[in-house]
């Protein structure tokens, strides 16, 4: 298990009051990206929230999904 620092997303969006438009284009992108190679493994999270997604370090520029509890296997 990886030992992320950098908190919640949605308490960075609650603390920002928001985020700029180029900060959320490179979240959403790392999201996407991180969907897909779940899909691509037949993975489905079942429960992605901004609270099930976190940050690497508290420089909040690397996004990861976590809380996979529900997750299922695609067939």
């Amino acid at each position: 298990m990886e030992y992320c620092s950098g908190g919640e997303l949605k308490d960075h969006v609650e603390a920002k009051n928001g985020l700029d438009e180029l900060e959320c284009r490179d979240l959403i992108g790392q999201v996407i990206s991180g969907i897909r190679q779940c899909h691509d493994k037949g993975i489905v999270h079942r429960d992605l929230k901004l609270e099930n997604i976190i940050f690497k370090t508290r420089a909040k520029t690397v996004a990861k999904i976590c809380d996979f509890g529900i997750a299922g296997v695609k067939k």
